[in-house]
């Protein structure tokens, strides 16, 4: 995560430069511009790549249209094991914040 920050800080002081080279005053219009197109490639990617980050779906899911008997299917534990992870560190925040406040 480190060097990746570390090289966008470098690519972005190097767009900054380079809009900032022709005139000072667009370095403001310049640089909106390329991060209208960044989040542009970022929505796309991201739409993209969504259904594969995903749990798959259990072969009886696929079948039958139903849960495929008491234990739900994997894409359910899965999204339950989220939510419970999801809780526990909303409620140790919650406790830290408590301290603090």
């Amino acid at each position: 995560a480190t060097e990746s920050g570390t090289a966008g800080r470098a690519v972005g002081d190097v767009v900054i430069s380079y809009i900032g080279a022709g005139e000072i005053g667009n370095i403001l219009n310049g640089t909106f511009v390329n991060l209208f197109w960044v989040t542009v490639v970022t929505v796309v990617a991201l739409r993209a790549a969504y259904p594969k980050l995903l749990a798959p779906k259990e072969k009886d899911d696929e079948d039958s249209g139903s849960k495929g008997g008491a234990e739900g299917s994997l894409r359910d534990k899965h999204l339950a094991k989220r939510t419970n992870f999801v809780r526990n560190k909303v409620s140790s925040i919650n406790r830290v914040t408590s301290m603090v406040v």
